[in-house]
Parts: structure tokens; C-alpha cells; sequence
């Protein structure tokens, strides 16, 4: 065999061995709940994190973390958990990086296992920024599933227990000049404290239409 074919059997190898090493990594990334995100920020500070502590229990009293492989199909998972008789609220925000303003789908699934400390029909919520403006927030969606907090209106997605993961989704407005798209979400909320597990998996956030 002449030293040019050892050769250009050599590249050909490599080359093969480069796209194989580069569809495993693009497939780990893809299970990632968020894609260069390898941890929480707990202390959050002026560092854009795209995960970060939101609010929180004392920390003997809970635990938040990444859980890799843990989806049906591999997926990283977030996990919030407060322990047995510590019920409390435990939040975790997302901020997606500025966006062109458009319409765009949110979704995941989640799985839980929790109590609260009132007779209430679900232990979690999501909330998710929808940016219309006050005005239309009274006039349109007053008593709907939404609320209206200082510049910014959310969509709540409330989430019951369930032993298999079910999915949520629904279609938001981005269109600020100086927030980020934001997810919440949260283990127990307002006057509902709750105790026990909450697994989200597959984070989506996809634009489907440019705003006119």
C-alpha cells in the first residue's frame, strides 16, 4: 500500500471517527433541560444564569438540582423537592436570552409527588411572561388564567400530582425592550406551601411568528 493511500485512508477514518464523536455530543446536548446550563445558580447575582434560585426555604429544608439521564428517554430533569413537614414554596427562574419579539410556544413536561398544607387541587404552578400591555390585560384576560405584576403580564399553568409525565404548553407574546423571555417554575405558591417532589423535563421555547 503506497504512503498516499495509507494516508487518505487515515483522513477518511478520522473524519468518520470527528462526525461520530460530534452526533453523540449534539445528542447529549439536545437531552440537556437547558442547553449550557450544568448547574442552578444558587445565589443569584448580576451574571446572567440562565437557571437560578428564585425563592427558597431554608436550605436543610429542601433540594434543587440537575438529575442527568433521568427522562424515559435519557433526559436531564429539573428537580425541586422540599422535605416531609417542611412545606414551603421553592422556585426556580428561567431566563431565556433577548429574543426577536414574536409569538412563541412554550412547553415541557413534569411529573409530581407532594402534599400541601390546604385543600388545594394542585401543588405547583408555572408561570410564563407574556408581554401585552395593562390595558389589554383588563380588558381581555381579567378572569382568565393570567396575572398582571408591575410591567409584565404571566400566563399560569398549574400543575397536579401525577405519576406519569405530562406535558403543558401553551403560546405567549415576547416583545420587551429590556427583560428576557421568563419561565418560574414553582414547588407550591402563594398562600399554598407544599412538600415533595416536582421533575421537569424537554424545556421548549420555539418562535412561531413574527409579531406584525
Amino acid at each position: 500500500m503506497s504512503k498516499k493511500r495509507l494516508f487518505f485512508g487515515l483522513t477518511i477514518i478520522l473524519l468518520l471517527l470527528v462526525l461520530l464523536f460530534t452526533n453523540i455530543a449534539l445528542a447529549d446536548s439536545s437531552k440537556k433541560f437547558v442547553p449550557g446550563a450544568d448547574s442552578i445558580d444558587l445565589e443569584p447575582s448580576m451574571v446572567y444564569q440562565p437557571l437560578y434560585l428564585n425563592r427558597w426555604s431554608e436550605p436543610q429544608n429542601h433540594e434543587l438540582k440537575l438529575v442527568s439521564n433521568f427522562g424515559p428517554n435519557g433526559e436531564e430533569a429539573l428537580k425541586l423537592r422540599t422535605f416531609k413537614g417542611k412545606e414551603s414554596i421553592l422556585c426556580v427562574g428561567y431566563m431565556g436570552r433577548k429574543s426577536k419579539p414574536g409569538v412563541y410556544k412554550f412547553s415541557v413536561e413534569y411529573k409530581g409527588d407532594f402534599i400541601t398544607n390546604r385543600d388545594s387541587r394542585f401543588g405547583g404552578l408555572l408561570y410564563i411572561s407574556h408581554d401585552i400591555s395593562y390595558r389589554e390585560f383588563r380588558e381581555k384576560y381579567i378572569n382568565s388564567n393570567m396575572i398582571y405584576d408591575g410591567s409584565r403580564a404571566y400566563i399560569l399553568l398549574p400543575l397536579r400530582e401525577t405519576k406519569d409525565w405530562k406535558k403543558v404548553e401553551t403560546t405567549f407574546i415576547y416583545n420587551h425592550q429590556f427583560l428576557d423571555i421568563y419561565v418560574l417554575f414553582s414547588l407550591g405558591f402563594g398562600n399554598t406551601y407544599a412538600s415533595g417532589t416536582l421533575y421537569f423535563i424537554n424545556l421548549n421555547i420555539e418562535k412561531l411568528e413574527d409579531l406584525q
